[in-house]
């Protein structure tokens, strides 16, 4: 985790998605892709990092309240 939060830190992306799935029971699936380069790491290279995020949105929604 260490390596991902020192490319993020001057992370210079060319290329970002997110791609949302929300099904009835309330599951949400976030699958995101983040494409680009971090020149000030202790390397210069293309730097792609996909990630997925899943949570309950009536879940999160009930907690909010």
């Amino acid at each position: 985790m260490e390596l991902v939060a020192d490319l993020l830190k001057d992370f210079r992306y060319n290329e970002m998605s997110a791609q949302v799935d929300l099904r009835p029971d309330g599951n949400v699936l976030l699958a995101t892709k983040l494409h680009g380069r971090s020149p000030n790491s202790e390397f210069d290279k293309q730097v792609n990092l996909n990630f997925n995020i899943e949570f309950n949105l009536w879940k999160f929604l009930e907690s909010a309240r």
